[in-house]
């Protein structure tokens, strides 16, 4: 990617860590559901359910502030995604991405 389209423009990292107060309704419910049947369960105890719901968050936060006519960067020409596993087990992401020159 470097080679065609030069060092990137941009660099950009999300957490999925989300014991804080701004928590995903998401995960809320989802303990609220399972917390009926079984006390002592938490959000994080389901990994695919919180790996599938980041990569759904990520997916719209990408339509919504980068990826449109509007975003947030300018015309992005090309990005590349990269998931990965904090030592916490927190699946997080590292963006790159590339400009068209005059934005």
């Amino acid at each position: 990617m470097v080679k065609e389209f030069r060092l990137p423009h941009f660099f950009k990292t999300l957490i999925a860590y989300e014991m804080t107060s701004s928590q995903w309704h998401e995960f809320n419910y989802m303990e609220y559901i399972v917390k009926k049947y079984i006390s002592n369960i938490l959000w994080k105890d389901f990994p695919i359910k919180c790996t599938t719901l980041f990569h759904s968050h990520v997916g719209m936060f990408m339509q919504k502030h980068i990826l449109n006519d509007n975003g947030i960067l300018g015309k992005v020409k090309e990005y590349v995604i990269c998931y990965e596993l904090q030592h916490f087990e927190f699946i997080h992401i590292h963006i790159i991405f590339w400009v068209q020159e005059n934005d």
